[in-house]
């Protein structure tokens, strides 16, 4: 079994080489295509080889999901020390080899296949992510599935940590200004403090 795909463009899979030279690390082994973990939004990769910087796969498909976060695809965006788009995930679908054949008899009719035309490619509209890990300021252990307000570029939307505590947020732009808070419930008691005693 070899790599999936979608529309045509190949599924990141673990041990997938980048255009630096960097390996990338799948963080979900048990989901697996051809026995080699998939790779998701914030995996990692080895350091890249040109600015040494550890990379993160920035660039997903929110459309496509393994445990609720989103799949990347051949040609999604590593971000490390090297310029904004240098380094991308190479991840290309295997070519299948023809298993036709010739024959030099002749039957008066033209057997020469129609000659096939490549489908088009899947363009996908470029986004920006940053994953975020929440994580309790005490125990340091992560907090999953905790609701959040995210604020990207003064536009606010709502959600919920995974079971890793992480956060994926898009954006339209690298610059983009992003804001996180997450909510916590305080706990019930009378505020005795504050209240004035009876004269």
């Amino acid at each position: 079994m070899g790599r999936g795909s979608v529309n045509g463009i190949g599924q990141g899979l673990h041990d997938d080489l980048t255009t630096t030279g960097a390996v990338c690390i799948s963080s979900l082994h048990n989901a697996a295509q051809g026995g080699r973990g998939v790779l998701r939004l914030g995996d990692t990769t080895t350091p890249c080889k040109k600015c040494g910087k550890t990379g993160v796969i920035i660039d997903s498909l929110p459309a496509m999901k393994w445990h609720g976060v989103p799949t990347v695809l051949d040609g999604a965006e590593v971000r490390c020390g090297c310029p904004p788009g240098s380094n991308r995930l190479i991840a290309p679908i295997e070519k299948r080899k023809s298993t036709g054949s010739s024959s030099s008899r002749s039957t008066g009719v033209d057997n020469t296949p129609a000659p096939i035309t490549p489908p088009t490619p899947f363009r996908l509209e470029k986004t920006f992510a940053q994953a975020f890990a929440i994580t309790d300021s005490e125990s340091g252990l992560p907090l999953a599935n905790r609701k959040f307000v995210a604020v990207v570029d003064g536009r606010e939307t709502i959600g919920v940590t995974d079971v890793d505590g992480l956060v994926h947020i898009r954006a339209p732009s690298e610059d983009s200004v992003i804001s996180l808070h997450v909510l916590f419930r305080s706990p019930v008691r009378t505020l005795t403090e504050l209240s004035e005693k009876a004269q």
